[in-house]
């Protein structure tokens, strides 16, 4: 980090984004294991921009890229069948239980543990598990 940014001579932002950068490429690289489950790879990769994700592929073996790969088509391809204003309408509060259902509820898809028809029933369950927050 330090004579790197030091010898291209990078200062505030820009030394911010540039050591984010590997810190971000690191963590997909790490996402690209065989042991991670296929919903963390997803969120490894939502959100990051392609460049990052590529740089972060570049660097591994065939296999660890084939799987970042299908992370990046995942997370671009799998829409929940099922909105909160759904789980709101079903009798769930709104609030952050919600959020959490839908997340739960794409992970289980997305690792295969459910079918999409039955992603409203699956983020019931799990918003019914979910504890209040303590005020």
């Amino acid at each position: 980090e330090g004579p790197f940014t030091d010898r291209l001579q990078l200062t505030g932002e820009q030394r911010q984004r540039v050591i984010g950068l590997s810190e971000n490429v690191a963590e997909i690289r790490m996402a690209g294991r065989e042991a991670v489950r296929r919903s963390h790879r997803v969120h490894a990769v939502e959100g990051q921009p392609p460049e990052i994700n590529l740089l972060a592929m570049a660097g591994v073996d065939l296999e660890t890229r084939r799987r970042l790969a299908d992370a990046m088509e995942i997370a671009g391809r799998t829409d929940l069948p099922v909105s909160g204003a759904e789980l709101v309408a079903a009798g769930v509060e709104p609030g952050p239980r919600v959020g959490r259902a839908l997340t739960a509820s794409r992970d289980a898809i997305v690792d295969g543990e459910i079918e999409k028809a039955r992603a409203l029933e699956y983020a019931l369950k799990v918003a019914e598990s979910f504890e209040d927050p303590q005020p």
